[in-house]
């Protein structure tokens, strides 16, 4: 089972990192030491991990990729899959980890994360 994160926290946090003007950086790892506001760019899985790294008080060490990421935290005893538009239902203390395959109808490996949840979740309406 995995630490309990600050989900307050770790908004406040990437709102300090995009409004500092970070921008996408492949391969871009945070070192969990930084401040926000010292992070000049990282990719998905390294803004992931150092968000719940921070976020957890620096109980959650995920490795490096996305792939990887998943793998850890399927086998964590955390890993629930749900449809994206449950979110708007969720409990607002509830963090979610999204993983998305690039491959034709999502196969192949893990391409992108994110993190999102009920306050920050927006959907559009369809016309």
């Amino acid at each position: 089972m995995l630490a309990k994160v600050d989900v307050k926290l770790i908004w406040t946090e990437y709102h300090a990192i995009v409004n500092n003007g970070a921008v996408y950086r492949y391969g871009g790892k945070p070192a969990y030491d930084k401040s926000p506001d010292e992070i000049t760019g990282a990719d998905c899985s390294g803004i992931l991990a150092y968000l719940l790294h921070r976020g957890s008080h620096g109980l959650i060490n995920l490795p490096e990729g996305s792939q990887d990421q998943r793998d850890v935290l399927e086998h964590s005893g955390n890993h629930q899959i749900v449809n994206y538009g449950d979110i708007a239902e969720a409990d607002e203390s509830r963090i979610f980890v999204h993983y998305i395959r690039p491959g034709y109808h999502g196969t192949g490996s893990i391409g992108h994360t994110f993190l999102t949840n009920k306050p920050h979740f927006h959907t559009k309406a369809r016309s």
